[in-house]
Order: structure tokens, then C-alpha cells, then sequence
């Protein structure tokens, strides 16, 4: 059955948010609701001279102290980028980039709109798009800090940001010829490693219900546990990739965390001005704040990132979820700690991997224990490479040939090379 749909695919080939009242008493008691407390950390601003891959694209940081004069490196790293997409997209001519472009994106929930700054967002899961919404809403002046780290991911789903269908078609039209439009790329198979451990390695029985349990009763051969045909707790990076290969397959939508950007932010359709990528994120960002005049608007911690992520686990995993599929939380916890190794952010001895799993913990405790690892032991030599070799080594050639084929768009368009 595995066979057939690899080579069927080879031969054929909420981030979401509630609309809110924009009132301004009932947005300053959100706002102070979320801040934690308020830190300014100086730090340096863009480079020239080093205007490339950040160390690790998890360590999404950089402050935004002075003004911005874009110099020669990153105008001609922007304008190649476009040139490439314009390039790619005249050579492919699918029938598609002669479709409207108004039928589609006023139907979509893809985009956010900033009128203040005269700009449109394409938001992608998995690519940073948490923390942008979190900058967007900072730089409209909507809370007391101007650091987005101050607003809990957890909370930033629900943050009030326009979309296309708060507007008529001929605003939509405006926006698209006139606004400053962003959009911030992966590579697509980094982007699933990322989706992977977020959705379905991490606490998320939603991920495990949907996407974990179809995907180990399709491809797993012997099913040993009532938990993994049920729940899909454990599935296998490999049978992620299988799920997806299926789906596709059949013409199955795919979900919009491992969905191609191609096909959700249309880059053939739409003329783009800024293209950034997650591997330069912090650098991108800055140019994109000073190109819209918002520079002065945000500070951000440094090299806060990926504590916030490890943060982040932990109220996952408290947050509603203690019996997750009948696991116990020590369970629950191994699973998060084993996690956090093997991305990279924490580096753990045997005794202390003892002492977290020890009796009953608290999740303001755990957090506190976790924050003391990471500085005592920082791990920056290991980065997402590291990973990506971890999960990749076992994966048989014709599985990623299949997930080449699907996302050779997003390849293409953003001069990504094929993995195999």
C-alpha cells in the first residue's frame, strides 16, 4: 500500500483569530492581562557583513534601536530573492496564475492586514508566524510593552488582527497594489520536522487524534498498544511523512501546518516586496520593520527564543492535558524533556533527568528548574541541522523523493535545493 502511494504522488505529481471589538478600555485590559513584566535588553543592529544564516533558526531575536538605512548587501539580497520568485513562476505558467487573485484571498484566513504601517502578512505555520503576530500587534501601539515576547504564545491566537474578510473586494484590491505585502519562507522539509515535533511529537492530542492515529493505522504493521491506534501519541516521523504522502495522494487537504506555501500564500499571483526567510529571520525582520517605518515601535529580548519555547512545553503540558490519552504526567514529562534534547535546547545529565521526573511537580517549578539548565548548560553547537541529520537518517529514499515532489514548488520558487 506504501508503494502505491509513493508512486501515485511520483508519477502524477487557529493561528486562527476571533473578531474582537476594538475598544480601547477593553484593549488595555487585554494588553495588561498578558504583559509578564517588561524587559529592554540593548543589542546590536544589522550588519552588512553578516547578513547571513542565523546560528539557529529557533534563536529568533534582534532589537531595534536605531534608525534604519537599508545598506547595498540587503537591497540586493531582497531584490534577488523577488527576482528568483518572478523567474521561477514565468518558467512554471500553471494555469492558476491567470486565475483571479480576489476569488481566492478574500476566502482565505491567510493574510493580516496592519493599516497603520500599509501592510499585508501572509502567515505560514511553522515559520515564525507566532512571533510576527505578536510584533504586528506590538507595533500598533495595542500594548503597555513594546517587547512581543511580553505576550504568551498561547495567548496570541486570540490577538485582534484584521483579515481580509473585514473588508469589501474593492479595499482587498487597493491593499494588494498598494500595501507593503510580507511573506517569510522555509525550507519545506525543515518546516515538516518543525510541524512534526510541534504537533505530534509535543503534548497535542488534537495533532494525535487527527493526523498520529490515521497515520499508525494505515502504515504500522503490527499495532502493539490500544494507546497508539486510539490516540496516536507515538507516531513515527516516518509515518508523518506517510500521512501527508496519502493525503495528497487522494486530493485530501493538507493541514495548514504542513500545507505548501505555494498554496497558501500564492506567490505566483501576487507581487510580493518583501520575501524573507526563517533562516535570516531576525535580519529580515528588521528590514522589514524599517521598511514600513516601525523600527522604533519594538524592542525584543536577546536570545529569548528558545527558552520561550522550552516555557512553552511546560504550559502544554498543564494546560489541560495531565492525562493526555491516559499518560501519566512523569510520562507526559519524559516525552517533553526528551523533546526539548533532542531539538536542541537543554542538555541533560542522568541525575538530573532523575530529579525532574522525581514525585510531583509544579509547573512554575519545572519551569524554573528547566530555565536554570539551559544557562548552567547551554547547547549552541547543536542547532537544527543536527536534527534534521537525527530524524532523516532512517527515512527511506523513495518516502523523500514523494515529499520533494509535493513541495517542489516551494523549492523552486525560494531557491531551496532538493534533499535527494
Amino acid at each position: 500500500m506504501i508503494k502505491h502511494y509513493l508512486l501515485q504522488i511520483l508519477t502524477s505529481i487557529h493561528c486562527n483569530i476571533r473578531t474582537m471589538e476594538r475598544n480601547v478600555s477593553n484593549l488595555c485590559l487585554f494588553a495588561a492581562g498578558t504583559v509578564l513584566c517588561l524587559i529592554y535588553i540593548t543589542s546590536n543592529g544589522l550588519d552588512d557583513n553578516n547578513y547571513k544564516a542565523d546560528r539557529d533558526i529557533d534563536d529568533l531575536t534582534e532589537e531595534y534601536t536605531r534608525p534604519y538605512i537599508p545598506n547595498s548587501t540587503v537591497k540586493q539580497i531582497h531584490e534577488e530573492r523577488r527576482h528568483l520568485l518572478k523567474e521561477q513562476c514565468i518558467k512554471q505558467q500553471s494555469s492558476r496564475e491567470n486565475q483571479n487573485i480576489l476569488d481566492k484571498v478574500v476566502h482565505t484566513d491567510d493574510f493580516y492586514i496592519d493599516d497603520i504601517h500599509q501592510m499585508i502578512y501572509c502567515r505560514v505555520p511553522k515559520i515564525g508566524c507566532t512571533l510576527f503576530k505578536r510584533i504586528m500587534y506590538v507595533i500598533n501601539g495595542n500594548t503597555i510593552s513594546i517587547d512581543p515576547y511580553d505576550i504568551p504564545p498561547l495567548i496570541a491566537k486570540d490577538l485582534p488582527i484584521k483579515r481580509f474578510e473585514n473588508y469589501s473586494r474593492q479595499q482587498v484590491e487597493y491593499m494588494l497594489k498598494h500595501y507593503t505585502k510580507v511573506l517569510i519562507v522555509r525550507d519545506p522539509l525543515d518546516r515538516l520536522i518543525s510541524g512534526y515535533f510541534d504537533k505530534l511529537y509535543s503534548i497535542n492530542p488534537n495533532f494525535w487524534y487527527k493526523a498520529g492515529a490515521p497515520a499508525i493505522n494505515i502504515f504500522r504493521k503490527h499495532i502493539s498498544s490500544w494507546k497508539s491506534k486510539q490516540c496516536g501519541f507515538d507516531t513515527t516521523f516516518e509515518e508523518f511523512l506517510l500521512h501527508i504522502i496519502h493525503r495528497y495522494a487522494n486530493r485530501i487537504p493538507l493541514n495548514k501546518h504542513w500545507r505548501s506555501i505555494y498554496d497558501m500564500c500564492f506567490p505566483c499571483n501576487i507581487n510580493y516586496d518583501i520575501i524573507g526567510h526563517i533562516e535570516t529571520y531576525s535580519k529580515d525582520i528588521s528590514h522589514i520593520l524599517g521598511t514600513i517605518h516601525a523600527e522604533h515601535s519594538i524592542k525584543m529580548r536577546s536570545n529569548y527564543s528558545r527558552l520561550e519555547n522550552i516555557h512553552r512545553e511546560v504550559d502544554i503540558m498543564f494546560r489541560g492535558y495531565p492525562t493526555a490519552c491516559g499518560l501519566t504526567k512523569k510520562q507526559l514529562l519524559n516525552r517533553i524533556l526528551g523533546g526539548l534534547e533532542t531539538r536542541g535546547y537543554i542538555k541533560l545529565d542522568n541525575q538530573e533527568r532523575r530529579n525532574l521526573l522525581q514525585g510531583e511537580i509544579e509547573s512554575d517549578v519545572l519551569k524554573s528548574k528547566l530555565t536554570e539548565i539551559y544557562y548552567k548548560k547551554p547547547n549552541p553547537e547543536k542547532g537544527f541541522k543536527d536534527l534534521r541529520k537525527t530524524v532523516l537518517h532512517k527515512i527511506p529514499l523513495e518516502i523523500l523523493k514523494a515529499i520533494q515532489s509535493i513541495y517542489k514548488h516551494d523549492l523552486r520558487l525560494f531557491g531551496y535545493e532538493n534533499f535527494v
